[in-house]
């Protein structure tokens, strides 16, 4: 995991562990984790799935920077290989939590509307104010103190339109000086956000530009001591602590009205908002900015002290801690609802329209706890291999249907062996026989695999649990080892779901699905097709969930098809797809464009994006190091422009990144 294209997932692995064992051994009453990179994906999966303890305290998603939206005003690229992992892990979470806590309305409107959420479960908690104290300023510094931007140095907080404000202002007005703090981060492949901000001074203003690295906080806060306006100009934002501390230390802050700061600011009394306009960005906060260099120093003090009571009296520790105590104790006594179950096929966030999830089995059928094996064995391929591993179950299967040119021989004893003869090589023809030789044995759900697919001792046990704890799933599969690399396909946990499933098969490989889901289904429609590809769209499509099992349950074997085969093979189904779910697939084309150019761009990058096999050796031996070693290459990396070489260092370093801001300056300085 940590050395995959998505090596956050190792984190919430590894907390997945740490929560259960906290559970059952401390009594937790409530669960709690950011949206961001999903750190509860897999105890929520697991949870779900029916595994871990009987105990189920809810889990609560606190929304701070939904990836999509961190992504969109950033302008980073889509095309990141870690983007739309992690964009489904969250997604995941977040459709799957008991109740969520967000610090703003603004953010909490937009969360409910991108994710189709009830406002009612959101609870809206501003952050506390902390320590930050009242920074005394004379009457020069109000006169003549700069104008301060602090924070990172990052395109979504609006640092390219405030410079270009600010440049604008500066032009007519010879006095403000305009002062920067804040950690420097990648814009271009060739330009730092710095660098590229400060290309956009022109030669005169220069001096009037200060920028400084980030501070540690006692000297941010005597640094802010000599500003007499701060500003928060964000593209984007949740509730920004810049802005509170800024209001804390005694400071009216010009902000944009697009985050947060519209429910700290009130304008011309704490601060000043752009008046509401279509505007560029960078033109509204020239418009707030020349009105707030229109107000005289006295008035300026003022509102800094109305700025610091107003900003105690919404952020007050004591009030907060107060009201999330009295909000989590309402979410420990309604419990986990959601939690204890898949969400219906996650489709993508903003869909006006959702598939409709089904009922869940059937009352009254006289389900059978049994399980069937169905292994497809074509062109040539010997099922020697399936049949061992089959042989060895410990739940035996009640039937086994064996789909090749050639019976296999010395199986009819061991099992209860089925056959049917099938020259061909379409799956499709082949699976639809395979059904037709279960006719008659009443089962739970079957598997599908190929002759030279492996399962582990206890999978169908799994499989056929999973189906009794979990009634609305319909195809259930576990984490697989490759055949080409011998490894697991743990990488890309997400389940699989629409949009998709659309473009490529997230099944592939041996599968479980239930009987019921299949049973309604007319098989003959899927032609000359890849068969299991067509029958799980068939399947979701009809509402039934499809969940990736995060457990080690086999091996995937190499399909019997030429690579060049494969393009063609798969256009065909496809168009008798589309033109069989003509609404449905209508439906999610804008989410499918929007894969397909994250897919475009990142095949284009031709490996710049993506880690070659002697970058990801790399990867692998820097997190092999110790601790220091990695914090010190990520340091390097830090200190540098991002490069496509260099995006393996960054991913270091956003596993190790507490530590590094921790020792960053220690570090620095020993090297100096």
């Amino acid at each position: 995991m940590l050395a995959s294209q998505f090596p956050a997932q190792w984190f919430s692995w590894v907390a997945a562990g740490l929560c259960e064992r906290l559970i059952e051994r401390e009594g937790i009453d409530i669960i709690e984790g950011q949206e961001w990179e999903a750190p509860l994906f897999f105890l929520m999966q697991r949870r779900a799935l029916g595994l871990g303890p009987e105990r189920r305290p809810p889990c609560v998603v606190h929304f701070h920077s939904p990836t999509e939206m961190i992504f969109r005003h950033n302008e980073w690229s889509i095309a990141r290989p870690d983007y739309l992992p992690m964009k489904r892990y969250e997604d995941y979470v977040v459709r799957s939590a008991d109740a969520y806590l967000c610090p703003s309305n603004y953010l909490a409107e937009q969360c409910t509307k991108h994710y189709g959420l009830d406002a009612r479960d959101i609870h809206i908690q501003p952050y506390p104010r902390g320590e930050t104290p009242i920074v005394p300023r004379n009457q020069d510094v109000w006169s003549t103190g700069s104008i301060c931007y602090f924070g990172r140095l990052e395109p979504r907080k609006g640092i390219v339109e405030w410079v270009d404000a600010a440049v604008s202002v500066a032009r007519q007005r010879p006095t403000p000086r305009f002062e920067f703090i804040g950690s420097d981060l990648p814009y271009t492949e060739e330009l730092s956000v710095k660098d590229f901000v400060s290309r956009r001074i022109p030669d005169e203003l220069r001096e009037r530009f200060v920028f400084h690295d980030s501070k540690p906080r006692q000297e941010l806060i005597q640094m802010l001591g000599n500003a007499c306006i701060a500003a928060v100009p964000s593209r984007w934002e949740n509730f920004p602590n810049t802005c509170i501390e800024a209001m804390g230390t005694g400071l009216p802050v010009i902000a944009s009205r697009d985050g947060g700061m519209v429910e700290m600011v009130q304008d011309g009394v704490t601060g000043w908002l752009p008046s509401p306009s279509n505007a560029p960005l960078s033109d509204q906060l020239a418009e707030a900015l020349q009105r707030a260099l229109d107000v005289a120093p006295s008035e300026l003090a003022a509102m800094g002290d109305a700025a610091a009571a107003s900003i105690r009296k919404l952020c007050d520790n004591d009030a907060i801690v107060e009201r999330h105590k009295l909000v989590r104790a309402a979410i420990v006594e309604r419990g986990s609802h959601r939690s204890r179950s898949i969400p219906n096929n996650l489709p993508w966030p903003e869909q006006s329209v959702r598939p409709k999830p089904m009922p869940g089995p059937s009352k009254g059928k006289g389900e059978s706890d049994d399980v069937a094996v169905i292994i497809l064995a074509l062109r040539g391929e010997s099922p020697d291999l399936a049949l061992q591993s089959i042989a060895g179950q410990s739940l035996a299967p009640s039937a086994v249907v064996v789909v090749s040119d050639e019976k296999p021989h010395g199986v009819e004893q061991a099992m209860p062996f089925r056959f049917a003869s099938y020259h061909g090589s379409s799956r499709a023809v082949a699976l639809q026989r395979a059904v037709e030789a279960l006719n008659g044995v009443k089962v739970a759900g079957w598997l599908l695999m190929d002759g030279g697919d492996l399962l582990d001792r206890d999978a169908l046990r799994i499989y056929a649990d999973i189906l009794k704890r979990c009634p609305t799933v319909g195809i259930v599969q576990g984490w697989l080892r490759s055949a080409d690399t011998g490894k697991a396909d743990a990488i890309y946990a997400a389940n699989p779901a629409f949009p998709y499933q659309w473009l490529q098969n997230e099944l592939e490989g041996p599968a479980f699905y239930r009987d019921e889901a299949v049973e309604e289904l007319d098989l003959d429609q899927h032609g000359d097709g890849e068969g299991d590809w067509e029958l799980a769209i068939d399947i979701m499509a009809s509402g039934w969930a499809a969940v990736r099992l995060p457990m080690l349950i086999g091996d995937r074997g190499k399909r019997g098809r030429s690579e060049e085969a494969v393009p063609v093979a798969l256009s065909r189904p496809r168009r008798t797809l589309i033109r069989r779910y003509p609404e449905l697939f209508g439906r999610e084309a804008p989410a499918l464009v929007e894969i397909l150019e994250a897919q475009s761009l990142y095949n284009k990058a031709n490996g710049r994006m993506s880690p070659t096999r002697e970058q990801l050796g790399s990867a692998r031996a820097i997190l092999r190091r110790p601790l220091r070693d990695q914090m010190t290459i990520a340091l390097i990396a830090l200190k540098r422009p991002v490069q496509t070489s260099h995006w393996i260092l960054w991913r270091s370093k956003n596993i190790v990144k507490r530590q590094i801001f921790a020792l960053r300056d220690k570090l620095l300085d020993s090297r100096r």
